[in-house]
């Protein structure tokens, strides 16, 4: 009998033993995945349609009970959050330009994340729009729940970084 044929059953078992024992770890790698993917998606689309203007997409992003902390000034609820954007809409075109994106999945239900925003503002007119140099450099802070509409922000909190020199 040559060795492949008496190890065969032995490498048979522990093939069907690591897998096993495998599985449960990467079904919640699979899981964890997710959740990286759709918050990750959450601050893609935070900043899409904060640059655009469209407050309930906007605000959609969040919880309906979300909050939103922006230098000292606290927002509650969807209809807040998405007021806060129509208060200054149509002034400048900005651009949101998110990078250093990191989340933790704590557990199925909740997630953490922090990314770092760099800012471009100009007055509208037609584009492309000359800027000088970024308006400011920031972090955002998330907690992300899991919800019947899937997943959203539970609380953004905004932190100040540099200033640009405009």
């Amino acid at each position: 009998m040559s060795f492949l044929q008496r190890g065969a059953p032995r490498l048979v078992a522990f093939i069907t033993i690591l897998l096993a024992t495998s599985a449960p770890a990467l079904a919640g790698d699979a899981s964890e995945a997710e959740t990286v993917r759709a918050c990750e998606r959450l601050i893609a689309d935070y900043a899409y349609f904060r640059d655009r203007e469209e407050p309930e997409p906007y605000a959609a992003v969040f919880a309906h009970d979300g909050v939103f902390e922006f230098r000292g000034a606290r927002f509650e609820g969807r209809s807040a959050i998405a007021e806060r954007l129509t208060e200054g809409a149509g002034k400048v075109i900005t651009r949101h330009v998110m990078s250093n994106v990191r989340i933790d999945a704590i557990s199925p239900e909740e997630a953490t994340g922090t990314s770092l925003v760099t800012l471009y503002q100009a007055d509208r007119g037609e584009l492309p729009r000359r800027v000088d140099g970024f308006l400011g450099i920031g972090e955002y802070h998330d907690r992300f729940v899991r919800t019947d509409e899937g997943w959203k922000i539970a609380h953004r909190k905004f932190v100040d970084v540099y200033v640009g020199r405009n």
